[in-house]
C-alpha cells in the first residue's frame, strides 16, 4: 500500500458520452492520478465531494496513473480518516479491509 499527499481535484469529463461525469484526481509529486474505490464507479462518486480542492493524504494501491483508494484523510491540524466503504464514517485509525 502507498500513501501520497496532494490536492484532490474533481473534473467533469467525457461530455455527451455514456461515461460523462465528475471524476476525482490527485495532484501530487508533479503528477496526476485518477482515483477510484474498489467496486465503485469513479464517475460521480459522492464520496470524494467533501475533499474537492483540499490537501489530502491518499492511501491505496497505485497502478500506473490510477490509485484504488483504501483511505482518504484531509490534511488539517487534526486529521481524520474516512472509511471509503462508508462516506459518512470517520475513523481515527488506519482503514483495514474486512
Amino acid at each position: 500500500m502507498t500513501s501520497m499527499e496532494g490536492t484532490l481535484e474533481l473534473r467533469f469529463l467525457y461530455e455527451g458520452s455514456k461515461s460523462e461525469g465528475t471524476y476525482p484526481f490527485l495532484l501530487a509529486e508533479g503528477k496526476e492520478y485518477k482515483l477510484g474505490r474498489q467496486d465503485v464507479l469513479s464517475a460521480n462518486d459522492d464520496f470524494f465531494l467533501p475533499f474537492s480542492g483540499k490537501r489530502v493524504r491518499v492511501e491505496g494501491e497505485v497502478r500506473g496513473e490510477f490509485i484504488t483508494v483504501t483511505g482518504l484523510t484531509e490534511l488539517t491540524e487534526e486529521p481524520s480518516a474516512t472509511d471509503v466503504s462508508d462516506a459518512s464514517a470517520c475513523l481515527s485509525t488506519p482503514i483495514s479491509e474486512e
